[in-house]
């Protein structure tokens, strides 16, 4: 039998992304996805299962469609021998029977036709408005982490340089010699969202804001400023090197890379006090 969810566990170990993270970003519970990963699908609606599946597999990096196969031959080996079972006990119990049985059980089961025909309908209707509301439910999560993420856009607020230099003072200045060469690549990674404002070569101030355990990348030749809100949990890297200088801070760094000084000078600040 394919264990194939053990190899989905596997992955999303070897990625170093978590169940929390996972339902973080789907919604689904916790304790659900811990299902999926010890295989105990039976314990799960069948309705939303594979769903709960794709949205899975989409956050460790697996196709969708590859493990869904993988499922459904799962599922069936599972149920094979039950149906077996119930296939020998159904030619034992009609080869016990007589004529004149047969012919009244032939007559039931035509007289059960329009209720089987209700009872299917019925599921019919009940998965299509199933499928209806899970849809609804998914658009609404989405405009609601949109939302959310506009919020916290507002709520961690911008830094500009007014305020750097009206609400706050350099705790200390750090300079270190550049020691690669351009083009140069800088690379983000934190364990903790953060927001954060950048600049590369002549090009404008953009702003933007890091989620926790994503990466975002940028690229120049000369230079690139970057003032964050706060440190804690991130690293940066210059050409694949891990710049050593920055320590974890819970007030706004600014660090300039310039190749014309060829140097790294990081700045720490912390808040006036009155």
């Amino acid at each position: 039998m394919n264990e194939f969810y053990k190899n989905l566990k596997a992955l999303r170990k070897e990625q170093g992304i978590s169940l929390d993270e996972i339902q973080e970003r789907t919604k689904i519970n916790k304790s659900i996805l811990e299902l999926i990963e010890n295989g105990q699908f039976e314990k799960l609606n069948s309705t939303y299962l594979r769903l709960f599946i794709r949205a899975y597999c989409n956050e460790i990096g697996k196709n969708p469609d590859d493990v869904i196969d993988d499922l459904e031959k799962f599922i069936d080996y599972k149920s094979l021998p039950i149906e077996k079972i119930k296939s020998d006990k159904s030619i034992s119990k009609k080869s016990s029977i007589d004529k004149p049985n047969k012919v009244v059980n032939n007559k039931r089961t035509a007289k059960n036709i329009r209720s089987d025909i209700i009872k299917g309908s019925i599921l019919v209707v009940i998965f299509i408005f199933a499928i209806y509301i899970i849809r609804v439910i998914n658009d609404k999560e989405i405009k609601n982490n949109l939302e959310q993420q506009t919020n916290q856009f507002i709520e961690n607020g911008s830094i500009t340089k007014d305020m750097l230099t009206n609400n706050y003072d350099i705790l200390y200045e750090s300079t270190f010699a550049l020691e690669q060469v351009s083009p140069f690549t800088v690379r983000l990674a934190t364990a903790e969202r953060t927001w954060y404002s950048y600049q590369t070569d002549s090009l404008s101030l953009l702003e933007a804001i890091i989620p926790s355990g994503e990466n975002h990348r940028y690229t120049f030749n000369q230079t690139m400023n970057i003032l964050f809100r706060h440190t804690k949990s991130l690293n940066l890297y210059l050409n694949n090197f891990e710049i050593n200088g920055l320590e974890s801070s819970s007030t706004p760094i600014l660090i300039n890379i310039s190749a014309i000084d060829n140097s790294i000078r990081i700045q720490r600040f912390v808040p006036k006090f009155n």
